[in-house]
């Protein structure tokens, strides 16, 4: 029998890059090796794009980089969406199986039981657990049929992703204004006008922001930065705002 020996080589950027073989890629990143802990995570990760989730594997698993076999992702891929149905038994997980992924969707084992052991699957009632399970898969495959779709859910979790650093750095930002000496000392009307001028310097810069500019004022005058800077990627990357503030998923 042939072993096969890992070679580290460094690449373009002198990064040394841990090649494997095919069976050796499978193995490394099967949930047996790599347990699927979160696998709602997971799925969200995977939702985004491809190098999302080979990055995330690679920082779960704290190594050098690896270059995955496809194999062994498929593999996993099928079985968080598995885990997460397990779990939720939410048909709205087959949907999005069959949407981002309907390569994989007629060799999952999981998923081809689910539906071999419905005896009126040829003729499901309406309405009814058979009938939703063909809607979902229906409704996923409609998605997959069309690349704007997948574009534009791709583009919807980038905004959210740019919506956040969006955050971070606006808040930064007016904390600042708290830290000065000269704010800490002065008067309320000061303060007041100070606020008007930084309100009038964003909305220059970002007309977008004219419609809230007076709730923005009101959250730098109560000393609430992060609620204004929510409020300003709001605007300027057009995410809502409970998915910025961590109430809702991408």
């Amino acid at each position: 029998m042939t072993t096969h020996k890992r070679r580290s080589e460094p690449d373009s950027e002198g990064l040394h890059r841990i090649w494997l073989s095919e069976d050796q890629a499978r193995k490394l990143c099967s949930p047996d090796n790599l347990p699927i802990d979160k696998p709602f995570e997971e799925k969200q990760v995977l939702e985004r794009e491809p190098i999302y989730y080979r990055l995330y594997l690679q920082k779960k698993m704290g190594r050098p980089p690896v270059y995955f076999g496809e194999t062994g992702l498929e593999e996993r891929t099928r079985e968080v969406y598995h885990r997460c149905f397990k779990s939720a038994r939410d048909m709205n997980v087959i949907r999005d199986f069959a949407a981002f992924f309907p390569d994989l969707v007629f060799d999952a084992s999981w998923l081809i039981e689910l539906i071999n052991k419905n005896p009126d699957f040829q003729d499901p009632v309406k309405g009814g657990p058979h009938s939703r399970l063909l809607r979902a898969l229906g409704y996923g495959f409609l998605t997959a049929s069309d690349p704007k779709n997948k574009i534009k859910s791709w583009l919807l979790i980038a905004r959210w992703e740019r919506g956040k650093k969006v955050v971070k750095v606006f808040q930064t930002e007016f904390s600042r204004i708290y830290k000065r000496e000269d704010w800490k000392l002065a008067t309320e009307t000061w303060r007041h006008k100070e606020v008007s001028k930084k309100v009038q310097e964003l909305t220059r810069k970002h007309p977008v922001l004219l419609p809230v500019s007076n709730k923005l004022a009101d959250y730098l005058c109560h000393k609430r930065a992060h609620l204004a800077a929510v409020l300003v990627a709001h605007k300027l990357e057009r995410v809502p705002i409970r998915k910025l503030e961590g109430r809702s998923r991408p």
